[in-house]
């Protein structure tokens, strides 16, 4: 019995490290984009919403997401270079699995979204579908 009590902590432990070692620590400020897959989306109904569109996913593209991970498991985020839209939440972290959940007047909003962390830690990223295609790639970087 204390043998194999002996494994099983032995072999927590090393998932344990494991897990650490693929994703490593994301505490920290990052610097997001969002890349676009435009032929992936659908058409807008008509050449001038067609247009709008393009301009909406162009200022989107250029824009820089501002993230924030704290030690105590909360997150800000802002866009554009301002906090004045900025967002606040939780964020967890399971091995390579990181989950950010937006918080509103203590209320969880929504449903987490999750982003998948790098194997060497430097960055994480997250794709959104529509219609079973890929939308849009969300990637933070230090």
């Amino acid at each position: 019995m204390k043998n194999s009590l002996k494994v099983g902590v032995i072999v927590f432990s090393l998932a344990a490290l494991f897990s650490l070692a693929i994703a490593g620590p994301v505490t920290g400020v990052w610097h997001g984009h969002i890349k676009v897959f435009r032929q992936n989306l659908p058409a807008a109904p008509n050449p001038q919403a067609q247009a709008q569109m393009n301009t909406m996913i162009q200022k989107q593209e250029q824009m820089v997401v501002n993230l924030t991970l704290k030690a105590d498991h909360t997150f800000t985020v802002s866009m554009g270079g301002t906090d004045k839209n900025s967002q606040t939440g939780t964020w967890a972290q399971t091995g390579a699995s990181l989950s950010l959940q937006g918080v509103v007047n203590g209320k969880k909003m929504g449903t987490p979204q999750v982003f998948v962390v790098a194997k060497n830690g430097k960055s994480f990223a997250m794709t959104q579908k529509v219609g079973g295609k890929d939308a849009a790639t969300v990637t933070f970087s230090r």
